[in-house]
């Protein structure tokens, strides 16, 4: 990632934000090695922090490509074009996150801020989603202000079970095979060899909730 704190608000917001976006891009244009940009969060709120709570994906509806400039000058006509992909996107960022958090760890996890699901769509409000010219979006995966989605966010369950959902959601996206991540493995244990030099490792190689379907 890029991050300048040297640069301040200038009717663009935070241009230590954007520099974000402007990386991605210039893997993009350079070297050809950016298919998606995901910024990847964790979110807070200073007013009654405990009686908010939840995941959020944040998604930019801008479609004036000539507002501002890219990196290089260049406008951001492939961002506008690509807002409908990017909304795709954070759709199915938006149901893998609920669907294995609510099955594998806790059957209460929402999505927060919004009526019936939870990608927020505004436009050019974001800095870390603003100008992406690559299909796009932010994900605040809960808020560290709220006790119990610090808790999940802390414990690496909560964490494998969030990163799991995301590889799911880009799979989807990309049309490929969505396969199943066993969860880390607890009882490695290794014994001596029936022949000099050898060891033999043993383990359970568990499911993706940790405990059932054992690959």
């Amino acid at each position: 990632l890029v991050y300048d704190t040297s640069y301040t608000s200038n009717n663009e917001g935070n241009k230590s934000l954007r520099s974000r976006t402007y990386y991605g891009n210039w893997l993009y244009k350079t070297k050809s090695q950016c298919d998606l940009y995901l910024a990847c969060h964790t979110n807070a709120i200073s007013t009654n922090p405990e009686s908010v709570r939840g995941t959020v994906v944040l998604h930019d509806i801008d479609n004036n490509s000539t507002d501002t400039s890219d990196y290089d000058g260049g406008d951001f006509s492939e961002h506008t074009a690509n807002i409908n992909t990017s909304l795709v996107l954070a759709r199915k960022l938006e149901d893998r996150i609920l669907q294995v958090m609510r099955a594998y760890y806790d059957p209460t996890w929402m999505m927060s801020f919004t009526s019936g699901n939870g990608v927020w769509s505004v436009d050019w409000q974001w800095g870390e989603v603003r100008g992406n010219q690559k299909p796009g979006a932010l994900v605040e995966y809960g808020f560290h202000t709220n006790t119990q989605d610090a808790r999940a966010l802390i414990d690496e369950r909560g964490r494998r079970f969030l990163a799991q959902a995301t590889y799911k959601a880009i799979c989807e996206y990309f049309g490929t095979m969505n396969y199943e991540l066993p969860s880390a493995i607890t009882d490695l244990t290794a014994t001596p060899g029936y022949n000099p030099g050898e060891v033999i490792l043993t383990w359970t190689a568990p499911g993706e909730d940790g405990t059932s379907f054992a690959a």
